[in-house]
This record gives C-alpha cells, sequence and structure tokens, in this order.
C-alpha cells in the first residue's frame, strides 16, 4: 500500500526547560499541511527502509517496523516485518517533520497489513521513536506538551501558506544546545480559544518560535527571508520547527502565488512551496 506522509509547520514552539532525561520541556501548536512524501509499505521477511535519496541507515521509520514487531510478539506472538520505500518531497533539516511524518505513515501501515498492535501502544511506539510522531498520527492541528506526548486536538485551519527553505539545513541539537529556555507556560486558554476561532489574521498574531533566534544567529539567511516573506503580503512569518524553512500565512493563494515568484527572484537557491493547511 502507499500512504501520504504530511508535513507540518509549527504555529507555536515555546522551550521551557531542560529537563531531567536531557530532553527538553516543550509546548507547541502544529497542523499538517499538504506537502507530503510517499511511503509504500509491504509485507516481507525482513526489514528494510530505503529512498530516493539518502537515508540514514538507523533511521527511525525502520525503528518503528522493530518496535511494532516487539509489541506484536508479545501481545499476539506474531513478529512482523515490512519492506518500506519512501519518495521524497519533503526537505530534510527544515522543520517540517520529514522523518516523523514517515514513521508515522509506517505505523498506520503496518496497523492495516498487521492490526496486531492497539492503537494506545502505536502511540507509545510513536513516542519512542520521536517527538513529533504522535501528532502525526494525530494529525490536522493539535496542541503538543511534555516532550511531544500530551497531546490536544484543536479546530482544523483552513490557510493558505507559502514555505521558503534556503540550501542550508540547521541540526536539531545544535538549536536545542543553544536556545534561551523560558519557563513562562503559554496562556493555553486564550491560545486555544484564538486557534479554534479559525480566524486567520487573529492565529497569524499568536505565532512564534523560540528557536528562532538561536537559528538567525548561526544562519542569517532566515531572517531576510522571512522579512521578504512579510513584505510580499504575509500576515505572519515564522520558521517552524528546528528550521531552516520558514513560512508565511496569506489571506488566499493567489497572494502566496505571488509572492513565491518574487521570493524565487531574490533567493535563487531556496526550495519554495505554494500549499494549504489540511
Amino acid at each position: 500500500m502507499e500512504i501520504k506522509a504530511y508535513s507540518k509547520i509549527n504555529l507555536l514552539l515555546h522551550v521551557l526547560g531542560e529537563r531531567e532525561d536531557g530532553y527538553h520541556e516543550l509546548e507547541t501548536i502544529m497542523h499538517t499541511i499538504d506537502l507530503y512524501d510517499i511511503v509504500r509499505i509491504e509485507k516481507s521477511d525482513k526489514i528494510r527502509v530505503s529512498a530516493d535519496v539518502e537515508i540514514p541507515e538507523n533511521n527511525i521509520s525502520k525503528k518503528a517496523v522493530m518496535l511494532y514487531s516487539e509489541f506484536s510478539e508479545k501481545s499476539s506472538g506474531i513478529k512482523v516485518s515490512a519492506e518500506i520505500f519512501i519518495k521524497c518531497a519533503i526537505p530534510s533539516q527544515s522543520g517540517l517533520g520529514s522523518a516523523s511524518a514517515d514513521c508515522s505513515a509506517v505505523l498506520k501501515g503496518l496497523d492495516v497489513l498487521y492490526g496486531t498492535v492497539d492503537k494506545k501502544q502505536i502511540y507509545e511506539i510513536a513516542l519512542l521513536c520521536g517527538a513529533d510522531v504522535p501528532f502525526q498520527l494525530m494529525g490536522g492541528c493539535a496542541y503538543a506538551g511534555g516532550i511531544g506526548e500530551k497531546l490536544v486536538k484543536l479546530n482544523k485551519i483552513n490557510a493558505d501558506i507559502l514555505l521558503v527553505k534556503p540550501e542550508e539545513g540547521i541540526s536539531t541539537k545544535y538549536l536545542f544546545d543553544r536556545v534561551n529556555c523560558n519557563d513562562d507556560k503559554i496562556d493555553r486558554e486564550t491560545i486555544f480559544d484564538v486557534v479554534n476561532s479559525g480566524d486567520v489574521e487573529r492565529i497569524s498574531k499568536i505565532i512564534e518560535n523560540s528557536l528562532e533566534d538561536a537559528a538567525i544567529e548561526y544562519l542569517p539567511v532566515i531572517n531576510d527571508i522571512k522579512n521578504a516573506v512579510l513584505e510580499y503580503g504575509a500576515l505572519s512569518s515564522c520558521m517552524t520547527g528546528s528550521g531552516s524553512c520558514v513560512y508565511g500565512i496569506f489571506k488566499n493563494r493567489l497572494d502566496a502565488v505571488n509572492a513565491e515568484k518574487n521570493i524565487k527572484k531574490i533567493f535563487k537557491n531556496c526550495f519554495t512551496y505554494v500549499g494549504k493547511t489540511v
């Protein structure tokens, strides 16, 4: 079977501080968008993950199959394996969640092909694979707290967006080692009300990313892209995740398309994409 693995943007990303286990406590609101990889998955007598671009040997999609097999063997006595091929469209080191999206698609596929692990355990596997994977399983719009395990479903937003990613990527670990943490938690009641309203102009005013300053210090072109996206009509512009991709939210698709044309003239080697929240 083939499954679409949708990417995501962070409408809000707030880093509270480092935990004793080395992870950072986060508060974030994420939304899936219509840029996706295609994950082909089939039953096999071995576990194999490949792609049309270079991927790490120990990738989290492979980890997902191995963990699913372990959970399956414990609960039903059945070991499972699968052969997976990923056709990639989501750029890596962009903050768009490409690896997490692929991993969640693998778990969805295993659930359909085998169905030997219950849904609650699938979310446990997802969290073991990566902080964003539980959200990617859920999709749509959601608040995530802790290290990604505390999920609150929010209303989906209908927004036109423009993605702009410079050639250079950024290491997630590099940014988290340098981020200025803030122990003040967000006002969830107010933020949830704004997001659930579906009012794109109101939502644009709450967008922020704690990792952005450290990212701009490392890669100043991120700030140049942000300013250009705003100059060409975005309601707001922000880096997503740990970057280096910047997104803009627009009133309509035509404005986003026109902005893309102008931005391509300035940042000639950037990846750009006009899309929607889904």
